[in-house]
């Protein structure tokens, strides 16, 4: 068996829930990682068909 362990990590939030403290903790061990990262993504939506 390889030893050697790996993961991916992928972090989705928004601005407002990173004032939860959990969160927030958890969003500081990801940056520590030192990986690469990508800050922003500009993903449109879809707007939802209103009745």
């Amino acid at each position: 068996l390889d030893s050697k362990w790996t993961r991916q990590v992928v972090l989705v939030t928004t601005r407002d829930r990173l004032d939860i403290p959990p969160i927030q903790h958890f969003c500081q061990l990801v940056r520590q990682l030192d990986m690469p990262t990508v800050q922003a993504w500009n993903v449109q939506l879809p707007a939802l068909a209103q009745a």
